[in-house]
C-alpha cells in the first residue's frame, strides 16, 4: 500500500501565514501590549495588504463571460 504524496511546501506556507496572523490578531486582541504608535502601523499594514489582496483578486477575475466569448465566435465565423 502506497501513501499519497503530500505538498510540503503549501503545508510550511500554510504555518508560515497563519504564525504571523495570529500573532498580529492577538496583538491587536491585547493593545496594552505595544504602543499606540505601532498599533497604528500594525492596523494600516493590514487594511493595506487586504486592499491589495482584494484588487490582485478582483484583477485576476475574467473580464468577460463565457456569453460574450461565444458571441464574439459565432461573429467571426465565416460569411455565407
Amino acid at each position: 500500500m502506497k501513501l499519497p504524496d503530500y505538498d510540503y511546501k503549501s503545508t510550511l506556507t500554510a504555518f508560515g501565514l497563519v504564525i504571523p496572523i495570529c500573532l498580529a490578531l492577538w496583538l491587536l486582541a491585547v493593545p496594552t501590549t505595544m504602543s499606540l504608535a505601532t498599533f497604528a502601523v500594525t492596523i494600516s499594514v493590514m487594511l493595506a495588504g487586504s486592499l491589495v489582496a482584494l484588487a490582485t483578486w478582483n484583477n485576476g477575475r475574467a473580464t468577460r463571460s463565457i456569453a460574450h466569448v461565444l458571441n464574439d465566435v459565432e461573429k467571426a465565423g465565416p460569411r455565407e
